[in-house]
């Protein structure tokens, strides 16, 4: 994702801390077959680990399957190839911070809870109020294990607020930032 490796140069050219992101690609052959979209079969040309100089990228394989039927299996293999990342690899961390609520907010608060560190859950979904009301037992546990939840509008965590009023206080707006280099205002 363009905007975590943008998110990751900015914070790692501080040089403060140390990152480490493991980014969960699906599995993909290397031979081009029919029926599986080209995008997919693009992952396999990434590289399952990539140091860029300010820190190291780790990209686990799982198997992402039809859906909706098999998804829970889907989110099941996610969780499973970062936890695996995180055993081989022998990584450590104070932090664990999502780019999002599904399958990504659930792996994390389940790292952190394992691990006895704090979790950071980034909200910028689209689709948030539906998640709220569709995937209500897997939002509850997201919010309840979560350390903080950050949305990145006023209109998000209004929606998280009413949807979880218990987890008010943890829910603290974070706007996206802009590169005024780039873009004028």
């Amino acid at each position: 994702c363009i905007f975590t490796k943008t998110m990751l140069d900015a914070q790692a050219r501080q040089g403060r801390f140390r990152y480490t992101l493991i980014s969960p690609v699906p599995f993909s052959p290397r031979v081009r077959l029919p029926l599986i979209p080209e995008k997919y079969s693009n992952y396999s040309r990434l590289d399952d680990y990539e140091n860029s100089g300010t820190y190291e990228v780790y990209r686990p394989r799982f198997f992402k399957l039809p859906d909706p039927f098999l998804r829970p299996l889907a989110r099941m293999t996610y969780r499973a190839s970062v936890f695996r990342a995180i055993r081989r690899n022998r990584l450590t961390f104070d932090l664990v911070h999502s780019h999002g609520l599904d399958p990504d907010g659930d792996t994390a608060v389940r790292i952190g809870a394992h691990f006895r560190v704090p979790s950071v859950v980034h909200v910028h979904d689209s689709y948030l109020e539906e998640a709220c009301l569709r995937n209500r037992r897997r939002m509850d546990a997201i919010m309840r294990r979560a350390s903080m939840v950050v949305p990145v509008s006023d209109f998000q965590g209004s929606i998280l607020k009413r949807f979880y009023r218990d987890c008010a206080e943890k829910i603290v707006t974070v706007y996206n930032g802009v590169d005024t280099a780039k873009f004028r205002l």
